[in-house]
């Protein structure tokens, strides 16, 4: 027998114990190869999703990533969502992003496509977008935005094909609440990041819509800055418009919110809000009582679409448009260009709605900026 075979601590042994040493080396190697296989698998759908193997998860077809700093998509809390992207042969899409903290849901929801075919849905749906805060979008962009929601509308290459605009809308809601069961107003960090993650949304929602072209939609310039709400109250000079107040009960007049709203050449706005109030059971969402706007963008203008009509909205009145129960709207050239005036109201309020309150505005503002009176029987001062 050799010298040390089969003796504990011989040359024997010492073979023995370096065999195992290499295959327990060699199983670890085949274990972190393993590992790193199913890493790059996993890395490369994230790729596929939009997201590098090392990068934060990316929401909404791809537009918007989680990052550290503040705001919606800081690192705080956790967001899932979901997505359903516009197509060429689909020109629609929807993506929700919801953020928990702490057990109370934050959600972020964006809608591509066209404003609703029906005349009063479409008001309707202006009016949310406009009213009580929204101010334009900067750097000549046709929109509007606040601090938790937003309207782009795009360029007319995404039109649909019986001519309607089509449009990005931002919602935010926040799951908070309030006075009686109201939701917050969800602040995504501003007016200024909220027009920043309306313009990815829309550029990515075009790019999937088979519409982009040339250069990316861009906002790099400050955001308006609305004036705080209007203490005077509602029952005075609304809005600081001369013959513009509200009539109604005391009780009526105390509930009720103004806000001065944007005021230049291509948007003017002012809003009166009901608050949510208890009646029997909670009233979940503020309500527009009264909502007046002037559009002299074209775009965003052409969101009205034919809801003005052909002819003149009544006797007397310059320009075409309609007066209806819950909306008045007219278009006039006004300082040498098409303009829309818009009054939105609360079909259920108690003093219903009164045509003295867009004469008192359109009168204001057909003033301010140098062109006819719409109404009858008014001169230009």
């Amino acid at each position: 027998m050799p010298p040390g075979a089969g003796l504990p601590g011989g040359a024997g042994a010492a073979e023995h114990r370096g065999r195992l040493l290499r295959l327990a080396r060699a199983r670890r190697m085949l274990i972190a190869v393993g590992v790193a296989v199913a890493v790059l698998g996993g890395g490369l759908g994230a790729w596929a999703a939009g997201a590098g193997p090392f990068e934060d998860p990316r929401h909404c077809w791809g537009a918007w990533q989680d990052r550290g700093e503040g705001g919606f998509f800081s690192g705080h809390g956790s967001r899932s969502g979901t997505d359903d992207p516009p197509t060429p042969e689909r020109p629609r899409g929807t993506c929700t992003v919801v953020r928990t903290i702490a057990s109370v849901e934050q959600t972020l929801k964006v809608t591509y496509g066209p404003a609703p075919e029906d005349p009063a849905e479409r008001m309707e749906w202006l009016g949310d977008a406009l009213f009580p805060d929204a101010v334009p979008l900067p750097d000549g962009l046709p929109g509007v935005v606040d601090a938790g929601n937003g309207l782009l509308v795009l360029p007319e290459r995404c039109d649909t094909a019986d001519g309607r605009p089509t449009a990005v809308r931002m919602e935010g809601t926040d799951g908070r609440e309030q006075d009686y069961g109201t939701p917050h107003s969800l602040d995504l960090g501003g007016t200024r990041e909220a027009a920043v993650l309306l313009t990815a949304a829309a550029n990515r929602g075009m790019e999937l819509a088979g519409c982009a072209d040339g250069e990316p939609l861009r906002t790099t310039s400050p955001v308006l800055t609305l004036p705080p709400g209007d203490e005077s109250g509602p029952h005075e000079r609304t809005c600081g418009i001369p013959g513009l107040g509200i009539q109604g009960s005391e009780a009526l007049l105390r509930r009720l919110r103004p806000q001065v709203g944007t005021v230049t050449r291509q948007l003017q706005t002012c809003s009166v809000t009901d608050p949510p109030r208890f009646t029997g059971k909670p009233r979940r969402k503020e309500r527009l009582h009264l909502g007046l706007a002037m559009i002299a963008e074209p775009r965003l203008a052409a969101l009205a679409g034919d809801a003005a009509g052909a002819g003149a909205p009544a006797r007397g009145w310059r320009g075409t448009g309609a007066f209806t129960t819950g909306h008045a709207l007219v278009r006039a050239e006004c300082a040498g260009r098409p303009t829309t005036f818009l009054m939105l109201t609360e079909t259920d309020a108690g003093t219903g709605a009164r045509p003295d309150y867009f004469t008192a505005f359109t009168d204001a503002v057909t003033q301010r900026l140098g062109c006819a009176p719409l109404a009858p029987g008014r001169t230009g001062r």
